[in-house]
């Protein structure tokens, strides 16, 4: 997470006097400009499309896990890169790294709107809310997307394949206390802990919902600061659950439109948007917090017979990787040395902090007589029809091409060349229909195995020593694997790091405590301050 902090706020009175109409009309008008007036505060979120989906234990979209992880509290949240208690007071794991006993507030409450709010509006949340909701990930009716990131629990693969819960490695010993049972040591699970599928769900509500859970403001049950409150095709609104000094009274999310969100920010109708690319865009009365949120890599499909053989991707790779011979502009380009992106996290530090900087032995070689090597070792000329696909909406595109030109001039090497968006390259490269492709990937989760696992099918001696990084109970130990994971992958060339693309947030500097998670792109306001 990116914490960063904005100042100032509008301040305006409204008279009691004014008539119902005129205060409804009014305070859309401020919610819209995100000032604050009559002690109403209002953050404005433009989204591209409305929620969804607010089963914390299954929704992935943007949209809806901005709603989510406003309106409910975790075990544990990610502030700036660190894992912080949320409901969890205390978290003891066994020295071998398998055991995690978390006791839990006695503070936090849940809150609803509904016909059901008198039963459940300020019910207090107990561990088994939590055990339940873990559970419900590896149940596979809840075809839950974040069942991979609990496959470590205890029995989970046997409740994944339709066996009951009964030998399921998380239990609550008493309502203060949960207790989660790992096959194998994870120095990331706090971290996991800290994602929507761990949110608490009290189990007599979801059931009592019929299949209807977090499908609508009235089948919600959340134990946040803020509660959905209202939506519609346009927008929606969240209100604060409970006063707090120098918070939001109310988040909004409106629609984008035809008008671009930056528009929307310059016209003072919302109060922060995100802007991709390396921009250097200044606003008034605007802080900006920016991260490099994706990597580009080259990668190759290493099934085609000629791209099998590391001389050539090491050829190839040798113009790519951090753009060290590519002919750019240094500038105007942010250089990736390493396959893991500077936001990852392990055992709650930065991995770029616990990781040497390094550059692959092909740098030091000559590009050509890799080539010639390659092609002697596969007992192939160069070979013709392949393809290289290239973003079209990416910032780096000029360099993309003038790799590709030098691949030309240098190596004699002359690739069709298909321009399709990113998502289309993703696709792509997903179903293994590719060549080779210059591609930005997130990690889906904060996780180093996110991106190591991608490649351990492909390569024995990876798999051996990234399962070897998992199994280690040490995490000073299991870092020197994950190193030697990266350096199979770098030396290899399955993957080669080239550029580091940016992400910046804008906002208006009325509001400060602003948290930003870098792989979701979630905007967590619950510890917004104004004035």
């Amino acid at each position: 997470m990116v914490k960063f902090n904005i100042h100032i706020i509008y301040t305006a009175e409204i008279k009691l006097k004014r008539t119902i109409a005129f205060l409804l009309t009014l305070c859309m008008l401020l919610g819209l400009c995100g000032c604050s007036s009559g002690g109403i505060s209002t953050f404005t979120v433009p989204v591209s499309k409305m929620p969804t989906c607010l089963d914390p234990q299954t929704a992935t979209a943007e949209t809806d896990l901005l709603v989510l992880t406003n309106i409910f509290d975790g075990l544990f949240e990610k502030q700036n890169g660190k894992i912080v208690n949320n409901v969890a007071s205390d978290c003891v794991i066994s020295p071998d790294g398998t055991k995690y006993t978390i006791t839990i507030r006695e503070d936090s409450v849940f809150h609803c709107k509904t016909d059901k709010e008198e039963k459940y509006d300020g019910k207090t949340v107990t561990a088994e809310d939590f055990v339940f909701g873990i559970s419900r990930v590896l149940l596979p009716e809840t075809k839950s997307p974040y069942a991979a990131d609990f496959i470590n629990i205890k029995g989970a693969e046997s409740v994944l394949a339709g066996g009951d819960l009964s030998g399921l490695g998380i239990f609550a010993p008493d309502e203060k206390t949960i207790v989660i049972e790992l096959e194998n040591p994870d120095f990331n699970f706090k971290e996991k802990l800290c994602l929507a599928a761990a949110f608490p769900c009290d189990k007599e509500f979801f059931e009592n919902t019929k299949g209807s859970y977090g499908l609508s403001v009235n089948n919600i049950l959340s134990n946040g600061p803020f509660k959905l409150n209202y939506m519609d095709a346009e927008q929606a609104t969240i209100v604060k659950t409970a006063d707090k000094n120098g918070g939001l009274s109310r988040i909004r999310l409106l629609l984008l439109t035809d008008a671009s969100a930056e528009n929307l920010y310059k016209d003072g109708k919302i109060s922060g948007f995100f802007s991709y690319g390396n921009k250097t865009e200044a606003y008034q009365s605007t802080d900006s917090v920016s991260f490099e949120s994706d990597i580009i890599y080259l990668t190759f499909n290493t099934d085609n017979s000629y791209l099998s053989d590391s001389k050539i991707r090491q050829a190839l790779s040798y113009y790519a990787f951090a753009f060290e011979n590519s002919g750019a502009n240094k500038d105007a380009v942010i250089p990736a040395y390493s396959i893991f992106p500077n936001i990852l996290t392990y055992n709650g530090k930065y991995l770029i902090e616990l990781l040497a900087d390094k550059t692959p032995s092909y740098m030091n070689q000559n590009p050509k007589d890799l080539l010639t090597a390659g092609e002697s070792e596969i007992n192939a000329a160069k070979s013709a029809g392949l393809s290289v696909l290239i973003p079209l909406d990416s910032y780096y595109k000029p360099v993309f091409d003038n790799i590709n030109q030098i691949w030309q001039k240098d190596l004699n090497l002359y690739f069709t060349v298909e321009y399709l968006t990113v998502s289309e390259i993703q696709s792509r490269v997903e179903n293994e229909d590719f060549d080779i492709a210059f591609l930005p990937m997130s990690a889906k989760s904060d996780s180093v195995y996110s991106v190591l696992d991608k490649f351990t099918q492909i390569d024995g001696n990876l798999s051996q020593t990234v399962n070897i990084a998992k199994s280690l109970s040490n995490p000073t130990e299991a870092i020197k694997y994950i190193s030697a994971a990266e350096d199979i992958i770098l030396e290899n060339a399955y993957l080669t790091p080239v550029a580091a693309e940016n992400t910046t947030f804008y906002c208006n500097s009325a509001f400060k405590n602003i948290i930003i998670d870098p792989f979701t792109k979630v905007i967590n306001l619950k510890y917004v301050s104004v004035r």
